[in-house]
């Protein structure tokens, strides 16, 4: 048998893969000597914030721009989980997530067996922003699937236990020699930064800020077991970030590292046309007509903008259209009575939140009808924002298949869901419209009574 010379093969080899450092030595090269594309699918979703922030499907199409700037790499988007066509998801390296909490929709049972499927195929995972968040439904409140997507992405955002608050902050790298990091330096980034996110003890943090002289980690890659990578980053509220090409670069760099692409060692090719990075002024005109309209039965707002009691909790206002089962705001409610708007405690959900002004009492109602798409039962939960001078009785009445049922809660207290939702209970209900839910200013002399949106949650 003739001789193995290696030495030729070990030469070509340090010529072509000179850079194998930190955990690029495990890279897939297989596409790099084949004809076979990478391929990325980038996931977004509907406009759920106000416009120029959370533009998923806008970013995702500007992320899907510039890794196509790297040889090899087939970038597609599409608008939701799961694709309407799952033939994407043929031969994809990595699924990349810039959209509304993910966790109970990838972990659903309509779509967990497809999507674990894909990650112990270890097709690679980045979630961005809110997508780390492992939702809100009650499905999200168990943890055994908060332990399974914590397992898959490395860690998982969800307020409580976590936080969050807007400001800047010095971005910095802490996991020394990472590719991720090549070709961006650290910068003074202007975000809405999520505080104490939930990691799994093998995540590595990779990002971190310092806010009210604590550090916490704003982004994180994780070794899955079965040698699948993640990356979570929860950057990237606001869209002029995307538009500075250093986070486009991180951005991309942990994307190229999730599936298993040697990142260059001057990072990833991001430059795009400015008017590329332009958020189209018509959306912004679309998007502002599509905001609902306040209650024409009720009072305006007396509040000058942006003046509220507690800053703080800004950042926990929420939009209908984001939260699980069927919504009713007081947008859509009947009023009875003198009610009137006001932003100035917040949390609350949509435009702002309604209160009797202490005035009428016994005299003024707030009734939520929804259009339930089935009979079952639901659970009901009443938002509301809570201080010193709200009621401690209010009546709430729910008509339900049984009949009714009023039941007392006191908007003194936080509620326990997210400090924003209260749960009322769950009722039997028939489908369509027959059910509603009234809060009353009855028997509340001397506080206000604070009306915002009833949830009807499906349980079975």
């Amino acid at each position: 048998m003739a001789p193995i010379h290696w030495l030729p093969f070990f030469v070509v080899s340090c010529v072509f893969f000179p850079r194998m450092a930190w955990s690029n030595e495990r890279s897939n090269i297989v596409s790099i000597l084949t004809d076979d594309p990478t391929k990325i699918l980038l996931v977004g979703a509907k406009l759920d914030h106000p416009y120029a922030s959370h533009m998923y499907e806008f970013e995702c199409s500007l992320l899907a721009k510039a890794l196509r700037n790297t040889p090899g790499v087939e970038a597609i988007t599409i608008p939701a989980w799961p694709p309407a066509d799952l033939e994407a998801l043929g031969d994809v390296r990595a699924i990349v997530f810039y959209a509304s909490p993910v966790g109970h929709v990838v972990l659903s049972p309509t779509n967990r067996e497809r999507f674990v499927g894909l990650m112990k195929n270890k097709v690679g995972m980045v979630a961005i922003h809110w997508a780390t968040g492992v939702g809100y439904d009650k499905a999200a409140d168990s943890e055994e699937l908060r332990d399974e997507y914590k397992s898959i992405l490395g860690g998982w955002f969800r307020r409580p236990p976590c936080d969050v608050i807007v400001g800047q902050a010095h971005l910095r790298q802490v996991a020394a020699g990472h590719p991720i990091y090549n070709g961006w330096r650290e910068w003074e980034i202007r975000d809405e930064f999520y505080l104490n996110p939930v990691l799994h003890e093998q995540a590595a943090p990779l990002l971190e800020v310092t806010v009210d002289d604590k550090k916490h980690v704003v982004g994180w890659t994780f070794e899955r077991a079965n040698s699948g990578r993640s990356v979570g980053i929860t950057l990237g509220h606001f869209h002029h970030n995307f538009a500075r090409e250093d986070f486009r670069r991180l951005l991309v760099n942990s994307i190229l590292w999730a599936a298993n692409v040697a990142v260059p060692d001057s990072g990833a090719t991001v430059t795009l046309d400015w008017a590329a990075t332009e958020l189209p002024a018509e959306k912004a005109t679309a998007a502002k007509d599509a905001e609902p309209m306040p209650h024409p039965d009720a009072l305006s707002n007396p509040d000058a903008s942006g003046e509220v009691d507690k800053p703080e909790l800004v950042p926990f206002i929420i939009q209908p259209r984001v939260l699980p089962g069927i919504v009713v705001d007081e947008t859509d409610a009947t009023l009875d009575g003198q009610w009137e708007y006001s932003t100035h405690t917040p949390p609350y959900v949509g435009l702002g939140y309604l209160h009797d002004k202490k005035t009428g009492k016994g005299e003024s109602s707030v009734t939520y009808t929804p259009d339930l798409p089935s009979a079952g039962v639901y659970e009901v939960r009443l938002s509301h924002c809570y201080n010193a001078r709200r009621a401690t009785n209010t009546p709430v009445t729910v008509h339900h298949a049984a009949g009714e049922t009023t039941v007392r809660i006191n908007q003194q207290e936080a509620p326990e869901h997210d400090r924003l939702f209260r749960s009322i209970g769950q009722y039997e209900f028939q489908a369509g419209s027959e059910s509603w839910v009234r809060i009353s200013t009855a028997g509340t002399a001397g506080k206000y009574v604070v009306a915002d949106a009833v949830q009807f949650i499906p349980v079975k």
